[in-house]
C-alpha cells in the first residue's frame, strides 16, 4: 500500500482543462521536481526522513513552503490516526510525538520613503481614479479595500476627520473615527465630486459602481498601482507583489521614525490594540485620539520637486 492510497499527496497543480479556441487553458506546467515522487513510497518505509522529503519535493514543484509544510502536518497527522488502526498499524511504524516543521523565518521588511510613495502618485494619470486611490493610500495608511469603499460621507473636511465604517474593514466590524492630515484635506477638497456618485473613486471603466467589493475591481486597482511604482523607476524590493501594502508600510514607518505614538499610528491604520481591556473596557478612539492626532500633523504633503530630486537621483532610493 503507497500513501497515495490514502491522501494524494501531489504538488497541487492544476492540470490543463484541454484546448479551447486553439488555445491550452489552465496554469503553467510545474518545473521538474528534484528526486522522486513521496506519493509512491510504501506505508511502510513512512518516517520522519520521508516526512521531510515531501516538502523539498513540494517546493521544488512549486508550492511555497508554508504550504508545503502544512500538507506535510496533514501527512503526520494521517499517519498517527492510521497508526491508531488495528487493521493499520502492522503496515507503519510508530509516529513521532513531536515533529519541528517550522517555516522560514519572515523575510526583513522594506518600506519605501515619502518622496519615493510621491513618485509612485505622481506617475498615475492626473485626476484619474488610479491617482486618487494612490493619493489615499499614501496619506492615510489604509487597507485596500477600505480606501475603494470611501464615500463622501465619510469625510468631514472641516473637522479634518475620516470614518472607516465597519463592513469596510478587514474583520467586517469595529467602526473606527480617525484624524487626517491638513494636507490630505485640502487635496481633497480640490476634488470633483459628482451629484450621481456616492463614492470618493469614481470605478474604472468595466466595474459596475456597485462592484467596489469586486475581485475584478480589487486586481484592476493592484495592476495600476504597480504600473505607477514601476514608472517611478523605485525599486522593487519596496513594492514588489504588493503595490497597495507598499503604501502602508511606508505610512507606519516613516510615522513611526518621525516620532509618533506607536498605538496612535496602529489606530490610524486599523491594528487594535491587543488585551482584554482594548476589546471591552476601553474606548480606543477617544483614548488614543491624541496620539493620532499628534501622528498625522507629521505628514508631509506631497513635493514634486523632492520627486524630481528622487528622479535624478542615480541609485532612486537610500
Amino acid at each position: 500500500m503507497a500513501l497515495v492510497a490514502f491522501l494524494r499527496f501531489r504538488a497541487g497543480w492544476p492540470k490543463p482543462s484541454g484546448p479551447r479556441g486553439g488555445a491550452t487553458r489552465g496554469k503553467r506546467t510545474p518545473p521538474a521536481p528534484l528526486g522522486p515522487d513521496p506519493s509512491t513510497v510504501p506505508l511502510s518505509d513512512l518516517n520522519e526522513e520521508n516526512i521531510f522529503a515531501c516538502v523539498s519535493w513540494l517546493q521544488a514543484c512549486g508550492l511555497a513552503r508554508s504550504t508545503a509544510l502544512g500538507r506535510a502536518r496533514n501527512l503526520l497527522l494521517a499517519w498517527r490516526w492510521m497508526y491508531r488502526q488495528p487493521d493499520l498499524q502492522r503496515w507503519l511504524s510508530m509516529p513521532p510525538d513531536k515533529l519541528e516543521l517550522r517555516a522560514e523565518p519572515p523575510r526583513m521588511i522594506t518600506a519605501a520613503s515619502w518622496a519615493q510613495a510621491d513618485a509612485c502618485v505622481e506617475h498615475m494619470p492626473r485626476k484619474d481614479w488610479a491617482w486618487r486611490l494612490a493619493t489615499i493610500l499614501r496619506f492615510t495608511g489604509l487597507r485596500l479595500q477600505e480606501a475603494i469603499l470611501l464615500e463622501w460621507t465619510d469625510l468631514d473636511l472641516d473637522a479634518c476627520t475620516m470614518t472607516i465604517r465597519a463592513e469596510t474593514t478587514k474583520a467586517r466590524r469595529g467602526e473606527r473615527r480617525i484624524p487626517i492630515s491638513e494636507h490630505f484635506a485640502g487635496e481633497l477638497a480640490g476634488w470633483p465630486t459628482r451629484a450621481r456618485s456616492r463614492w470618493l473613486l469614481d470605478p474604472p471603466a468595466g466595474v459596475r459602481a456597485g462592484d467596489q467589493l469586486g475581485r475584478h475591481y480589487r486586481a484592476t486597482s493592484a495592476h495600476v498601482l504597480r504600473q505607477g511604482w514601476r514608472a517611478s523607476e523605485v525599486p522593487e524590493k519596496y513594492w514588489k507583489g504588493q503595490p497597495a501594502k507598499a503604501f502602508r508600510r511606508c505610512f507606519q514607518t516613516e510615522l513611526l521614525t518621525a516620532g509618533a505614538s506607536w498605538e496612535g499610528v496602529r489606530w490610524l491604520v486599523g491594528h487594535r490594540p491587543e488585551g482584554v481591556a482594548s476589546k471591552h473596557y476601553v474606548q480606543l478612539e477617544r483614548a488614543l485620539w491624541e496620539p493620532m492626532a499628534a501622528a498625522v500633523v507629521l505628514i508631509p504633503p506631497r513635493d514634486a520637486r523632492t520627486v524630481l530630486q528622487l528622479q535624478q537621483s542615480p541609485t532612486c532610493a537610500p
